[in-house]
């Protein structure tokens, strides 16, 4: 029987309701948190119910100040909302690397949050808090391999249950590789350059890709996912183990609407 895949869908509230539409759960970008620890942010009215609650440490502000009780406080109020709206869990989405007042919220809400049978889970950045969480971690490798992407991260996280964050691959790369991913494409200019060229799949990459030569006669390496791709990724990652995994709204909602990244058991 082939190993059951489950999308999480990440979604900001005036894209809840399409994003719940497409039979997956919804991860909810509604949350900012003071990076004081002692506040907590709503962006805007959400009335959804289920799926995660999404906290982002983008809101600004001095790190390392606040209230001695903030940390507590803070945990009180994530409890809270996941009672309001049926959360099944919560993701710790933090970026800032280091953060004192992050890393002891992470320590001290992951228990509770177990407690109440609520999943946690958190940015590769903040998995050495607790092991009481899922591990979110970036998976769109543009060289190498799919595979190697997810064995380096159950080695490193050991057995704790791993949730990749995929990214919608559509990019242009000038050869020979500058650093990075590339210039992105939009779908547009994707469809553009796909256009009467051969394309080809990249087992290790999970992806389509296809080269051609530029106006300066330099070669570009195009390397972009659809529906098909995405779902390999999803079933590879299944048979390593790990079942779940992360999308934005905006990369994948054309694809779902088209029947092409339907969730399967």
């Amino acid at each position: 029987m082939e190993a059951a895949v489950s999308p999480i869908v990440a979604a900001v509230p005036a894209d809840a309701r399409a994003a719940s539409a497409m039979g997956v759960r919804v991860a909810h970008l509604a949350y900012d948190v003071d990076p004081a620890c002692g506040l907590m942010r709503r962006r805007a009215e959400l009335s959804a119910r289920g799926g995660l609650m999404v906290l982002s440490d983008r809101a600004g502000g001095p790190a390392g100040q606040g209230a001695a009780d903030g940390v507590g406080a803070l945990c009180q109020a994530v409890v809270q909302t996941c009672a309001a709206h049926a959360f099944e869990g919560v993701v710790a989405d933090f970026e800032t690397p280091g953060h004192g007042r992050l890393e002891q919220f992470v320590a001290e809400c992951a228990p509770v949050l177990e407690a109440k049978g609520l999943a946690l889970y958190v940015s590769a950045e903040y998995a050495h808090c607790t092991r009481a969480c899922r591990v979110v971690f970036p998976c769109a490798p543009v060289s190498g391999s799919v595979r190697d992407c997810l064995t380096a991260a159950r080695e490193r996280y050991g057995g704790r249950r791993l949730a990749p964050e995929w990214e919608r691959l559509m990019c242009d790369i000038t050869l020979p590789k500058a650093a990075g991913p590339g210039a992105r494409l939009t779908p547009r200019a994707l469809a553009r350059l796909t256009a009467g060229r051969q394309v080809f799949f990249s087992q290790e990459l999970c992806a389509h890709y296809l080269t051609y030569k530029g106006a300066s006669g330099e070669t570009h390496f195009v390397l972009y996912d659809d529906g098909q791709s995405l779902l390999k990724k999803l079933r590879l990652a299944a048979g390593l183990g790990v079942g779940e995994g992360f999308f934005l709204y905006p990369e994948v909602a054309e694809l779902f609407a088209a029947g092409e990244l339907a969730p399967r058991g």
